[in-house]
């Protein structure tokens, strides 16, 4: 249980620095599928499987680093200026 509970905070530690590269790799708009292809790809890159692409999208929302604009089934993935 310890080395499962160690890697866990290992991950989250890299957490942020995925966050900073998903921004760096993410276009300006993009829709929702596309955007959670490339968090994907860099959460497996950086070797995190403790936090799913849908809750890293909503906690980069919630701090304002990005804008989800839904109409009529869509989500339109808007980055904001840092």
């Amino acid at each position: 249980m310890c080395s499962s509970l160690d890697d866990i905070v290992s991950q989250l530690s890299k957490l942020r620095e995925a966050e900073e590269e998903c921004m760096k790799r993410l276009p300006d708009k993009c829709y929702l599928p596309e955007a959670l292809t490339v968090v994907e790809e860099v959460l497996r890159e950086y070797g995190i499987s403790v936090v799913d692409p849908g809750s890293l999208l909503r906690g980069l929302e919630n701090r304002g680093r990005i804008r989800v604009k839904r109409t009529k089934g869509v989500a339109l993935i808007i980055k904001m200026g840092d």
